[in-house]
C-alpha cells in the first residue's frame, strides 16, 4: 500500500501503474497542481502531516476504540514522547495499529497479496522503482453495508478500493467454540464488573446486590472450579494449568463467562465478580461479548484487608490465608488490577466504594450505583446567591458543623478536568472554545457525587441550578430538593466585595467589567430559579449583608427542620433480651439527670393519649404489622427537641438495626456513645425464664426467647460492631450483680458533669518541630503556669496501669487511635486538679475542629491560642536533625511529610477559627529558642500595653495571688477581688 505522499510522488514522476484511487477519495494530485495551495503543501511535507494523519486514521480503522478522541490524544502523546516528528524520524503508516492485530492477520495479508498478484487485470508494478510499502492489515470489523464499505476504504487514502473489495474473499480466522469472531458480539443487558483487593468483601456484596436487583452473580474463579469438577475435555487442561501455578488462558475464562451469560440470558443484568484481573482481559471481553456498564471497586486499606484475611484464616482452612501469600496477592492486585480500575475511571465508568465501614453501610452505598431512577435523597438543599454573596463560605461552615456533603458543580467539573477523565476532556474542550458545558454532564457529576456520599445527612449543592431548565432536569432525574437558600445582597455591596477580593485573589474575573457581566447573567438566568422556588414555597431568603457569624445564625434557624438536632449527649443503650439495660438506664438517668427514652414506652404513651400518631400506630399494630421506622424516629426527634436543655438522653434498646442507626443519625443527630451490655446467651435465657414466672409477659417463654436471640444476633450485633469500628462503644459485662454492672456503666458518664470553668486556659499550637513544647516549659517555669500535654497524660496512665491506661494500650497494640473521649477525660481530670493555677498551657491540642468543639462544649472555653508559625522547610530541617539523636521512628522524611500534610488539612482550620474570632496570637518561631522566648514572654509580661489581648492573663494572675494572700476577705466587698472577677480580654 502507498502512503498519500508516495502516491503523489509517483504521479509527479509520470508513473501510470499505481492502483486506481476511487473518485470518492480526496485527490492529492489536484491539491499539488493548484498553485494556491503550494505553500500549504510545503508545510504539510515539512511537518509530515500526511504521514501523521494517515498513521492515526489507520490506527483508528483497526482499533475502533469506544472513545476515538482519547485514542487520538494517546497517539499524539506518543509522538511527542518519542519525538517522531523530528527530522531524523519518519512516522510509519502502521505505527498505531495494535500489535495483536498485526500478528492475527499476518496470514490474511499474505493471502491477499497473493490474490492481488494473480489478478490478470492488475498492471505490473515496477517494484524496484517505487518501493511498494507493505499491504495494510485488514480491519477487525467487516463492513456490512455499502456505506460502511465506503467509510472503511476512504479515510485519507489509506488503501485502494480493490484492497477493500478483495477482503471479502479472505476467510475469517477460527475462534474458540461459543465465541463469535471479533466485532460480532451480541448486545447484552447490564454488565457490572466487581473488583477489590483480597478481603474487600466484594463477594458478600455481590450476593446481596444479586438478590435485590435479580442480577446473575458470576465468579470467574467459581466457573473455572466448576469446569474442573465437571470432567469435561477442557477440565483436564484447566486443572493441569492451575496445578502448574500458571494463569488460565484468557480465552478459556471468557468462554466460560459467555456460556454462563447465555444460560442466564433472561436476567436483567450480570455481576461479574473478580473479573477482569488485567486490562487486556477487560478489552477482549468488551470486544467479544459486550461493554460493561459499570465497575464497582471496593476500596479498603491494606492493613485492614490483611487483618481480615488473617482472621478468616483461623477458621477458613484456605491455604492462601497466610501472611506471605496475602502480601503476594496484594502485590498482584496492585500490579495487574489497578490499571483496570484506572482505565475505567478515565472512561467515567468506575464507582469507588470504601469497604472499610460495616457491611450494611457499604451495601447502602453500593446499591445506589445500580438504582436506575431518581435517587430521592430526603435532604437536598440548593444554595443560591449572586457572585460575592458568601454562599460558599456558609456552605463550608454548615458542612463541617452538621456533617453535610457540600457539592459545587464548578469544583466537580474542575476535578474531572484535572484527572483527565473522558468527561473532563470533553468539558475542558468546550470551555476552551468558550462554550457552556452541557447540563447533562453537570447533573451526571452531581448524581455520581451524591451516590458516593449517599449515607450523609444532607447535601448542600452550591451555585446550582443556575437556570430553570437545570432545576427541572435535576428534579426529574436525581430527585426533588427539600429547600432552597437564597443569600440576598444588594448589587453595590456585592460589587464592592468582589473588587476588594480582586486585590488579593488573583482571579481574572474579579474586575469591574466581568463583575457587571456576571450580575447580568445572574439576573437573567438564576433569578427565575429563585422566583420559581419562591412560588412553590421552598425558598428561604437570607440577607448576607451582616457578618459571617450573624448570617450563619440566620441560616441555622432557616434549616431547623432539615438539620439534625445534634444534641451533644445522646447515648444508645444496646444489649440482648434480659441483659438488664432497662434497669441500668433508670439508675443512670437518676444520678446524671438524663432523660430515659424507650421507643416502646413512647408508642404506648401516644396510644393512651389518643394522638394522631398514636391512633395511626395502634391501627398498624392491630393489623399485626410493624410500626414504620419513620414514625418512631419522629417521636424520638420530637421528645429530644422538647428537652433540648437536658444534660443528655439514654435511648434504651435502640437502634435495633443498621437501617435505624443510619436514619437516626441522618434525622436527629450523631450518637455520642453506645453502651453495649454483653452477656452469654445461656445466662440471658435463664434470666428471662426466671422473669417469666412473675412478669406475665407473653414473650418470656423458651420458643419466643430463642427467636428473639436469633433476631438480636442477625440485626443488632452488626449495629454494635458499627459503633465499635467507629470507636464509639463502651462495652459493659452484665454478668455480675446489678451494682457491679452499674459501677462499670457510670464511669462512662463522667463527661456529663458540668464544665470546669477555669478562666485562663491557653491552647499552644504549631506544626511538628515548631518548638511549642520547649516554649511551654519555659513559660510555665517563669510564670508558674501548668503545662499539659495529651501525650504525657496518656503515658502516665500507661505507666500507672490504670483502667484507662489498659484500654488505651490495648487499642494502640491493635494499631488503633485512642478515642477522643478518653483524651478529653484525661484533660478534664488534669484541669480539675489544677484549678488553683493562674493559667494552664495545653500543648499541641486541639488538633482538629472536632476536638475543639468537644473541649469547649464539655470542659471549658479557652481564653486564647498561641500559634508558633514556622516555614515548612525549616521545620523539615529541624526534624531531620533531631532524628539523628532522638531515636523517634517518626523523624524520617516520609513520615515528616505526612505529618505536615495532616497538620495543613486538620490543624490549620483550628488556627484559622481562632484567628477569625480574635483569640489568636501568632509568633514566628524560625529564630533561636531565646529569641522566640523573648517574644513569647512579652505576651505574659505585666509591662504589656493595656490593649494587648493577653493582659487579662498576667493581671488576673497577680490579682488572684493577692486575694489568695487574704482569704478572710469577701469577694463581694474586697475591691481587689472585685477587679479580679471583672478582668477579661478586650473583644
Amino acid at each position: 500500500m502507498f502512503s498519500a505522499f508516495q502516491r503523489q510522488l509517483a504521479l509527479d514522476e509520470g508513473a501510470h501503474d499505481i492502483p486506481f484511487t476511487p473518485p470518492t477519495m480526496w485527490s492529492l494530485q489536484q491539491f499539488v497542481q493548484n498553485e494556491t495551495y503550494q505553500e500549504a503543501r510545503d508545510y504539510f511535507e515539512r511537518n509530515q502531516i500526511n504521514q501523521l494523519l494517515e498513521s492515526i486514521i489507520t490506527g483508528l480503522t483497526f482499533a475502533q476504540p469506544d472513545d476515538p478522541l482519547l485514542f487520538i490524544e494517546d497517539c499524539i502523546s506518543r509522538i511527542r514522547a518519542e519525538k517522531l516528528l523530528s527530522e531524523k524520524s519518519r512516522i510509519r503508516w502502521d505505527l498505531f495499529i495494535p500489535a495483536e492485530a498485526k500478528e492475527e492477520q499476518l496470514q490474511r495479508e499474505l493471502s491477499l497479496r497473493s490474490l492481488l498478484e494473480q489478478d490478470p487485470l492488475r498492471p505490473t508494478l515496477n517494484r524496484k522503482k517505487y518501493r511498494i510499502a507493505p499491504l495494510p492489515l485488514l480491519p477487525t470489523k467487516k463492513p456490512s453495508t455499502s456505506n460502511d464499505l465506503q467509510r472503511v476504504s476512504t479515510p485519507a487514502d489509506i488503501r485502494s478500493a480493490s484492497v477493500a473489495f478483495a477482503a471479502d474473499a479472505i476467510p475469517a480466522k477460527a475462534v474458540l467454540p461459543g465465541i463469535p469472531p471479533n466485532g460480532q458480539s451480541r448486545p447484552r443487558g447490564n454488565i457490572v464488573f466487581v473488583l477489590g483487593g483480597p478481603g474487600s468483601g466484594k463477594g458478600t456484596q455481590c450476593v446481596r446486590l444479586a438478590q435485590e436487583f435479580k442480577y446473575a452473580h458470576l465468579s470467574a474463579g467459581d466457573l473455572l472450579r466448576q469446569e474442573v469438577s465437571s470432567n469435561s475435555p477442557m477440565a483436564k487442561e484447566i486443572d493441569s494449568i492451575m496445578k502448574e501455578g500458571k494463569i488460565v488462558p484468557m480465552e478459556i475464562t471468557i468462554r466460560l463467562l459467555r456460556q454462563a451469560m447465555d444460560a442466564a440470558k433472561d436476567c436483567p443484568g450480570f455481576l461479574i465478580d473478580g473479573f477482569p484481573r488485567q486490562l487486556d482481559q477487560a478489552k477482549v471481553f468488551e470486544e467479544q461479548i459486550a461493554a460493561c456498564k459499570l465497575v464497582l471497586f471496593f476500596d479498603c486499606p491494606e492493613p485492614v484487608l490483611e487483618k481480615r484475611l488473617l482472621k478468616r484464616g483461623e477458621t477458613s482452612g484456605r491455604a492462601d490465608d497466610n501472611i506471605d501469600t496475602i502480601k503476594k496477592r496484594f502485590k498482584t492486585f496492585v500490579d495487574t488490577s489497578y490499571p483496570v480500575i484506572e482505565y475505567f475511571t478515565r472512561l467515567g465508568r468506575c464507582a469507588k466504594i470504601s469497604s472499610e465501614p460495616p457491611v450494611d453501610q457499604v451495601y447502602a452505598q453500593a446499591r445506589m450505583n445500580l438504582v436506575e431512577g431518581p435517587l430521592n435523597h430526603p435532604n437536598v438543599i440548593f444554595v443560591l446567591g449572586g457572585p460575592g454573596s458568601g454562599k460558599g463560605t456558609q456552605c463550608a461552615i454548615l458542612a463541617k458543623q452538621f456533617r453535610l456533603a457540600h457539592l459545587s458543580a464548578g469544583d466537580l467539573l474542575r476535578h474531572e478536568v484535572e484527572t483527565g477523565s473522558v468527561v473532563g476532556q470533553q468539558a475542558s474542550g468546550l470551555m476552551k472554545e468558550g462554550k457552556i458545558v452541557p447540563m447533562e454532564i453537570t447533573i451526571s457529576l452531581l448524581r455520581k457525587a451524591m451516590i458516593e456520599h449517599f449515607n450523609t445527612i444532607g447535601f448542600l449543592i452550591d451555585g446550582f441550578p443556575r437556570a430553570l431548565d437545570q432545576a427541572i432536569e435535576f428534579e426529574r432525574t436525581v430527585g426533588p430538593c427539600k429547600k432552597v437558600l437564597f443569600y440576598n445582597c444588594p448589587l453595590d455591596v456585592l460589587e464592592q466585595r468582589l473588587l476588594e477580593r480582586g486585590k488579593t485573589s488573583g482571579r481574572a474575573d474579579d474586575n469591574i467589567d466581568t463583575i457587571k457581566k456576571r450580575f447580568v447573567t445572574f439576573e437573567n438566568q438564576s433569578m427565575p430559579v429563585v422566583q420559581h422556588y419562591e412560588s412553590v414555597g421552598k425558598l428561604v431568603k437570607i440577607s448576607s449583608i451582616p457578618t459571617i457569624d450573624e448570617v450563619y445564625e440566620f441560616t441555622k434557624r432557616a434549616l431547623a427542620d432539615v438539620l439534625p438536632i445534634n444534641h451533644p449527649n445522646i447515648v444508645f443503650v444496646i444489649g440482648g433480651p434480659g441483659s438488664g439495660k432497662g434497669t441500668q438506664c433508670s439508675r443512670l438517668a437518676q444520678e446524671f439527670g438524663l432523660i430515659h427514652l424507650s421507643t416502646g414506652d413512647l408508642l404506648r404513651e401516644e396510644v393512651q393519649k389518643g394522638s394522631e400518631t398514636g391512633l395511626k400506630a395502634d391501627a398498624i399494630m392491630k393489623e399485626g404489622k410493624m410500626v414504620p421506622m419513620s414514625l418512631i424516629l419522629s417521636l424520638l426527634r420530637n421528645r429530644i427537641q422538647e428537652n433540648q436543655t437536658a444534660p443528655g438522653f439514654l435511648i434504651d434498646g435502640f437502634p435495633r438495626s443498621m437501617e435505624q442507626a443510619v436514619e437516626f443519625e441522618r434525622m436527629i443527630g450523631r450518637g455520642r456513645v453506645a453502651l453495649s451490655f454483653s452477656c452469654p446467651l445461656d445466662v440471658l435465657e435463664r434470666r428471662l425464664l426466671e422473669r417469666g414466672k412473675t412478669s406475665g409477659r407473653a414473650d418470656d417463654n423458651i420458643d419466643t426467647i430463642k427467636k428473639r436471640f436469633i433476631t438480636f444476633q442477625e440485626e443488632t450485633v452488626p449495629v454494635m460492631k458499627y459503633f465499635k469500628d467507629d470507636r464509639r462503644v463502651v462495652e459493659i459485662t452484665s454478668v455480675g450483680t446489678i451494682d457491679e454492672v452499674y459501677e462499670q456503666a457510670r464511669t462512662s458518664f463522667l463527661f456529663m458533669k458540668p464544665p470546669v470553668q477555669h478562666p485562663n486556659i491557653v491552647f499552644v499550637l504549631g506544626g511538628p518541630g515548631s518548638g511549642k513544647g520547649t516554649q511551654c516549659e519555659k513559660l510555665a517555669r517563669e510564670f508558674h503556669l501548668e503545662h499539659l500535654s495529651t501525650g504525657d497524660l496518656l503515658r502516665r496512665e500507661l505507666e500507672k496501669g490504670t483502667e484507662i491506661g489498659k484500654q488505651s494500650q490495648a487499642l494502640m497494640n491493635e494499631g488503633k487511635m485512642v478515642p477522643m473521649r478518653t483524651i478529653l477525660t484525661l484533660l478534664r481530670s488534669a484541669i480539675e486538679s489544677r484549678m488553683h493555677s493562674p493559667g494552664i498551657l495545653i500543648d499541641g491540642f486541639p488538633r482538629t475542629m472536632e476536638q475543639l468543639d468537644e473541649f469547649e462544649r464539655t470542659i471549658c472555653r479557652c481564653r486564647a491560642a498561641l500559634y508558633y508559625h514556622c516555614p515548612l522547610d525549616v521545620l523539615e530541617s529541624r526534624l531531620l536533625e533531631r532524628g539523628k539523636t532522638s531515636g523517634r521512628s517518626d523523624d524520617n522524611i516520609d513520615t515528616i511529610k505526612k505529618r505536615f500534610k495532616t497538620f495543613e488539612t486538620e490543624s490549620m482550620p483550628v488556627i484559622q477559627f481562632f484567628e477569625r474570632g480574635g483569640r489568636l496570637t501568632k509568633i514566628l518561631s524560625d529564630k533561636s529558642i531565646d529569641e522566640v522566648y523573648a517574644e513569647s514572654r512579652r505576651l505574659f509580661s505585666p509591662f504589656n500595653p493595656l490593649n494587648h489581648p493577653n493582659l487579662w492573663f498576667v493581671l488576673g494572675r497577680f490579682l488572684m495571688r493577692a486575694v489568695g494572700d487574704h482569704p478572710q476577705r469577701s469577694r463581694a466587698t474586697d475591691p481587689v477581688a472585685l477587679v479580679c472577677t471583672r478582668v477579661s480580654p478586650p473583644r
